[in-house]
């Protein structure tokens, strides 16, 4: 079943939040430090990689309850130097989760059975990358932070 999204969240650390329409964007980039959302308008909005908490994908249009999508994926710890924890609720069990680069290439995938689990990320290199828990129609982005 193909994923589709009407939404995307971007949570900021200061609990900000802004959403955009896939409609209007002709264009998600990454530099060095920042996400930079290219508008259908020609504009472009810019996020500061450092400030992001959050970002996820909505297939139908609601009233957003924080407390409920932070409920979705909780890793710890974070800045992480070996093992990542990955707690989920039990209804939301079997999706995937990737580890990708700031560039959006995937370097990790595990498919998540138990509540519980910890990710070796020990391999990877210092740097920031994303951990993504796609669940049915459902898609959640944590920022992590690698340190050695």
């Amino acid at each position: 079943m193909p994923i589709s999204a009407q939404n995307l969240y971007v949570r900021n650390a200061n609990e900000t939040q802004e959403i955009y329409q896939l409609s209007s964007i002709s264009k998600l980039s990454f530099s060095a430090s920042d996400l930079i959302v290219h508008k259908t308008d020609n504009s472009t909005v810019t996020h500061a990689i450092s400030e992001i908490r959050y970002m996820s994908f909505s297939d139908h249009v609601e009233i957003f309850m924080p407390r409920e999508q932070e409920d979705m994926l909780t890793v710890y710890p974070n800045p992480v130097s070996n093992l990542l924890n990955i707690n989920l609720p039990s209804d939301k069990l079997g999706g995937d989760l990737l580890v990708l680069s700031l560039d959006g290439k995937t370097l990790m995938s595990h498919k998540l059975v138990d509540s519980q689990t910890a990710i070796d990320l020990n391999a990877l290199p210092q740097g920031i990358y994303f951990c993504r828990y796609i669940f049915g129609t459902h898609s959640e982005t944590v920022k992590i932070v690698k340190q050695n």
